[in-house]
């Protein structure tokens, strides 16, 4: 893919419930921390940024990671290790990370193929203008689109999504706008299947959990049974972690390249820039990667995954740093959900970063 770098003109901030259950999960590689809670590193300030997330309505789990330890690990309101959640939109990122196994595993070719190409078989007329929208494009949410991430989205999933959202017409030269849109994210879980021969979630579990030590987690499916590309996998915060650590680490795992490390250092490269981003819940955002968003706070680059309600997977590498936090957001109004998505923000750049920096 041709490097370019792209100003947003429009985001919709549809980044995604967390609904707990009981699947067991295999704990990530780490090792705990020795000596009394004061010792680690972070302290007392760290400390009091755990105490004060239980008072987060809502709050089910901060993890927080540093040089392969674990310096801290707390759970909330009946939350456990072994807990999963619908982790929303932070299912972009992972379905960022199975394009680029796929590429490298000979299923897709490079981010530079047309949707002519990987979809040409599938859909019977593709209009002309989606046909030269890529699979870098729709990883950049550049796509040209007008259907966006928050008004269209409950017709994107109705009997055939693949329909509604290629009926959609593409109103500006791909590459050029940038729209955070669920439906890009969708093309490329139909992509995945289309060119894998098994669905995105069976894609999933073979090549990243399976090498993880994960058991199957569930993935909602559309009414055409194409895997949701935009949400609906759910997670343990200790998966989360994982998968943090792999971005921290070039996408190794012990003696496992579970990701291509070529891979990683594309994805968090600022393929769109978002100058009008850097205020509230976008606060330290400059740009945007392959599904992954990139910025600096404290004089510190950071990529991110981030689910609507408070759901993030933090990356500091210089601090080699991983900080992950779960809340439920169901039975609040949306400046509820605002207000301690906000608030779980303000523990990670203005407590969690600073005490351990």
């Amino acid at each position: 893919m041709t490097a370019y770098r792209t100003v947003a003109t429009i985001l919709v901030l549809n980044l995604v419930s967390c609904v707990p259950g009981d699947a067991p999960t295999t704990p990530p590689s780490i090792t705990e921390p020795d000596g009394a809670p004061a010792a680690i590193r972070g302290g007392e300030r760290l400390g009091r940024a755990l105490v004060s997330a239980r008072h987060i309505p809502g709050m089910q789990a901060l993890l927080v990671a540093q040089d392969g330890e674990f310096l801290r690990e707390r759970y909330y309101n009946g939350s456990t290790p072994e807990s999963v959640y619908d982790v929303k939109s932070v299912t972009k990122s992972v379905i960022s990370a199975l394009v680029g196994i796929a590429i490298e595993e000979g299923v897709l070719e490079s981010v530079d193929q047309p949707l002519s190409d990987v979809l040409g078989t599938v859909v019977d007329s593709l209009d002309e203008d989606w046909a030269r929208v890529t699979i870098g494009n729709l990883l950049t949410m550049t796509a040209g689109h007008s259907v966006d991430a928050n008004g269209n989205s409950g017709d994107l999933f109705n009997v055939n999504p693949l329909a509604a959202i290629l009926g959609t017409p593409v109103t500006h030269e791909p590459g050029t706008r940038f729209v955070y849109s669920n439906a890009s994210t969708h093309l490329l879980s139909v992509i995945l299947t289309e060119a894998a021969g098994m669905s995105t979630a069976e894609f999933a579990r073979i090549f990243l959990f399976e090498p993880l030590g994960w058991e199957a987690r569930p993935w909602l499916a559309d009414e055409m049974g194409y895997t949701i590309g935009p949400w609906g996998l759910h997670l343990s915060a200790r998966n989360m972690l994982d998968l943090g650590m792999l971005y921290l680490h070039a996408g190794r795992s012990g003696d496992d390249q579970v990701i291509p490390a070529e891979w990683i250092e594309e994805t968090t490269q600022p393929w769109v820039s978002l100058p009008e981003f850097g205020s509230g819940l976008t606060r330290g955002i400059s740009a945007y990667g392959y599904l992954w968003w990139l910025g600096r706070t404290g004089g510190h680059d950071h990529h991110s995954a981030r689910g609507f309600g408070g759901q993030y997977i933090f990356i500091v590498p210089d601090l080699d740093l991983v900080v992950v936090s779960i809340c439920d957001y169901r039975g609040k109004d949306v400046e509820e959900i605002h207000a301690d998505d906000a608030s779980i923000l303000d523990l990670i750049v203005e407590e969690i970063i600073p005490a351990v920096g």
